[in-house]
């Protein structure tokens, strides 16, 4: 069992999927669903030989976040992390240990 220290989680994001409905022109319309107001986070940048693994994964990644998800909540690559001002697009989801808890999120900053 891996453990996630508490005090790395010191990041609050936001977990949002993009507005599923369309306009005339085929254009996303709506607001954004807001699947979890505040989750804490860990947000690191990827270097070196950790980027070069992540992106046989995802081409785009650029960012790990590690994070503990409440139950029922559920992360997929559709969905999107906000913080403050910033977006992180998610690329991948690896369910740690396989039981809903911890989740490792690859992602890129959308600008």
């Amino acid at each position: 069992m891996t453990r996630l220290r508490a005090g790395k989680l010191r990041h609050r994001v936001a977990i949002k999927r993009p507005a599923s409905g369309r306009g005339t022109r085929g254009e996303r319309t709506g607001e954004d669903f807001v699947v979890s107001p505040e989750e804490f986070a860990s947000i690191e940048t990827l270097s070196g030989r950790e980027a070069e693994r992540a992106r046989a994964v995802y081409a785009e990644a650029t960012y790990r976040v590690e994070m503990r998800i409440r139950p029922g909540i559920e992360v997929t690559e559709n969905d999107y992390l906000q913080h403050g001002t910033r977006r992180f697009h998610i690329g991948h989801v690896d369910d740690v240990d396989q039981r809903g808890i911890k989740y490792e999120l690859l992602c890129a900053e959308l600008k």
